[in-house]
């Protein structure tokens, strides 16, 4: 059992309990940024999201085109270049942004940009046919 995002594609291949939590894709800038307030103003920044991740697809083929995509394995690396000033942005659901801007180092430091790209809808997946072979899931 984990948790993912809910998606015609996992569908196929697991089944879901929930959603659970909906999130909103969105992103963090630095407090004193003013530069981003739309999403065209990332185009020419450069943007950090996790290695293979759907928010770095979507910053390059819908958010900013003409942003630079920078990639690492976790969004803690992409706080911390954030924070150093490596990066302009970081992109993910807006509640994992929160809970990585909240961390205590942090508080004050970065805020949500507030234009949510899509809904996030997460769910509890299992094995695909798992629920159907244990009955119904708990309500």
């Amino acid at each position: 059992m984990a948790t993912y995002t809910i998606n015609e594609a996992r569908k196929h291949k697991i089944d879901f309990v929930g959603p659970y939590l909906v999130a909103h894709r969105d992103v963090v800038v630095r407090a004193d940024d003013a530069s981003v307030t739309t999403r065209t103003d990332l185009n020419g920044k450069k943007v950090c999201a996790a290695t293979g991740s759907t928010p770095a697809l979507l910053i390059r083929t819908n958010l900013a085109p003409r942003a630079e995509v920078v990639t690492h394995d976790t969004y803690s690396r992409c706080i911390s270049e954030l924070a150093s000033g490596g990066v302009d942005a970081i992109t993910t659901d807006d509640a994992l942004l929160a809970g990585h801007a909240a961390q205590e180092q942090f508080k004050g430091r970065f805020r949500l940009a507030g234009f949510p790209v899509s809904e996030e809808r997460y769910g509890i997946g299992l094995p695909k046919g798992a629920r159907s072979a244990g009955g119904s899931p708990p309500r």
